[in-house]
């Protein structure tokens, strides 16, 4: 034990863990706190999440039919609000736009003259727009609009990945998996796309920190090792001609506590996402875009 403590003293040193200390902070900022500070990336995605955990607190982690059919009434109340928020919009009530059926025919007429006519954009018009849409619900009645017809036309959409993948003459094992996924227990999950997206990504950040860290923790004991002749002076004793299988013990040791450092430092940010909220939902949801080999719910893919 003497030895294997000696061994773990060299390996964390206070020079070590300080530079570790300082490359993992400007490695933390460049790469995954982009996926923490931006977890959903935008005001669609933005709503998509609030609406997301409220459904996920009032039906659970999946959608049903009977469930699907309160969205409308939902979708309702969201447009009277609307029409509300956006009487209090002075350059909008100057353009003749009281409610959002005008909203929606404005907005619709203007796009469709630009695409039709290859025309640019009138700035004027589009900082009308935007306006709205910062100044009202507007991104909610999208993901809801949205979440609707995606819902209504999921079971013709997964018939056509299907459909395709026979055609390509994808492995029979894709072609069965795919037609489980389309289950509707397993097709109706309410977990949102920037939840898995962050997720994957800030996890891959991670992993590639936990091996760097390793390495830039045991590189300089085996630099040290190596000028200083250490394994010569070692290997004049039968007790350090057995240090090799120490040595290995206290790196492996080392490397596994490092290893639980830092995803307990990472874990600290990622939790007050409030990603949490959804691990009991499946990994397949409502917005389509995964195709995992596994059943298993967001809690526990983050456990494996």
């Amino acid at each position: 034990m003497r030895l294997l403590a000696w061994e773990l003293r060299k390996i964390w040193r206070p020079g070590n863990l300080a530079a570790i200390l300082l490359l993992g902070a400007v490695y933390y900022w460049m790469f995954p706190q982009f996926y923490i500070e931006h977890f959903c990336n935008g005001p669609q995605s933005e709503a998509q999440f609030d609406l997301a955990s409220d459904w996920v607190e009032r039906y659970g982690p999946t959608l049903e039919p009977e469930e699907r059919a309160e969205l409308d009434e939902q979708m309702a109340g969201e447009i009277t609000a609307f029409d509300t928020q956006i009487t209090a919009i002075p350059e909008a009530a100057a353009a003749g736009l009281t409610d959002y059926k005008s909203f929606l025919s404005f907005r619709g007429d203007y796009l469709n003259g630009i695409r039709n006519t290859d025309g640019q954009a009138d700035m004027d018009v589009e900082a009308l727009l935007y306006r709205v849409y910062g100044g009202t619900n507007w991104y909610i009645i999208e993901e809801i609009q949205s979440t609707m017809e995606l819902y209504d036309t999921q079971e013709e959409h997964n018939a056509l990945v299907i459909s395709g993948r026979k055609a390509e003459g994808q492995p029979e094992a894709m072609i069965l998996r795919e037609e489980q996924l389309a289950e509707p227990e397993r097709a109706h999950g309410l977990l949102p796309d920037s939840v898995r997206e962050s997720t994957r990504e800030y996890g891959k950040d991670l992993a590639v920190w936990c091996v760097l860290s390793i390495v830039l923790l045991l590189c300089p004991t085996l630099v040290r090792d190596r000028l200083r002749r250490t394994r010569a002076m070692q290997w004049t004793s039968r007790r350090g001609r057995r240090v090799l299988n120490v040595q290995m013990g206290a790196a492996l040791l080392s490397g596994l506590l490092l290893t639980l450092l830092n995803c307990a430092v990472y874990l600290g940010p990622f939790l007050a996402t409030g990603a949490l909220r959804f691990r009991d939902c499946p990994l397949v949801s409502v917005w389509p875009g995964t195709h995992p080999w596994f059943d298993w719910t967001y809690g526990q893919y983050l456990l494996a």
